[in-house]
């Protein structure tokens, strides 16, 4: 089974506070190196767009560990409401539970159910199939 996690940001000022906060989260949660996460993020961004829906953003951060997740947070930031589902996985060896909820949940009606998840527990419901 997969990792997740929840965070609920009232005042984010800029997305790198974002990825900042996020960079220490993972090395806390998965023993990457904030850093190396926070590169990881930056290298994917300046790619292309992660977003994938209003107000919606997938980025990603691959590594080649064991543990794998994702990290839900719903953040306010100039004034507007966004969300992020940062995904933590080994390409090569993606988890299968993790890769039938991304399956799942990657449509609209997931996108909402995430983005209207208030706390942990509403998203251990989502990741269970609710």
């Amino acid at each position: 089974m997969f990792k997740y996690n929840y965070f609920q940001l009232d005042n984010i000022n800029a997305k790198q506070e974002l990825n900042q906060f996020i960079s220490k989260k993972v090395e806390t949660l998965y023993d990457i190196g904030a850093e190396s996460v926070l590169t990881k993020i930056i290298e994917r961004e300046n790619l292309g767009s992660v977003e994938i829906g209003t107000n919606f953003d997938l980025p990603h951060i691959e590594y080649d560990g064991q543990e794998q997740g994702i990290i839900l947070v719903n953040y306010k930031i100039n004034n507007y409401y966004a969300t992020s589902l940062f995904i933590i996985l080994n390409v090569v060896y993606l988890d299968k539970n993790l890769e039938e909820f991304l399956n799942r949940i990657l449509n609209d009606a997931g996108l909402d159910k995430l983005r209207n998840c208030r706390n942990i527990n509403d998203l251990q419901r989502i990741v269970e199939g609710g």
